[in-house]
């Protein structure tokens, strides 16, 4: 699969930073690969708490990242807060780092390998 060729812009993640944002992404994100109209990979974490959002930024190191409010959440009045990284090679670096402590981490890996191995063939 081709990607955008984008410099990796997180940082290495200590064992405990690796876990908690796994934690986060398992609990609280998603991790989205889609290929039209082009090949796209996210991922994401969204809260009513700041706090949250703002330790994503802290611990990743990531720039282009952006902080979104939806104040039509369904949580009624609460605004809702969004960490998006959107980088090709920083989603998945991130993504490996953050493996092995989470679900949908292996998921997005298992995908992605699968893929690479019918581009081989």
């Amino acid at each position: 699969m081709s990607s955008p060729k984008l410099p990796n812009m997180a940082k290495e993640l200590s064992s405990v930073e690796a876990a908690w944002l796994g934690a986060m992404v398992d609990g609280e994100g998603s991790l989205f690969l889609r290929y039209r109209p082009a090949p796209t990979l996210r991922m994401e974490v969204c809260n009513t708490e700041p706090e949250f959002l703002s330790a994503c930024l802290r611990i990743t190191n990531t720039r282009g990242v952006q902080l979104k409010t939806d104040n039509s959440s369904r949580y009624g009045r609460k605004p809702v807060f969004g960490w998006y990284v959107n980088a090709w090679n920083t989603v998945l670096d991130l993504t490996k780092q953050i493996a092995p402590y989470s679900i949908k981490a292996q998921a997005l890996q298992t995908v992605l390998g699968g893929i690479t191995e019918k581009e081989g063939n």
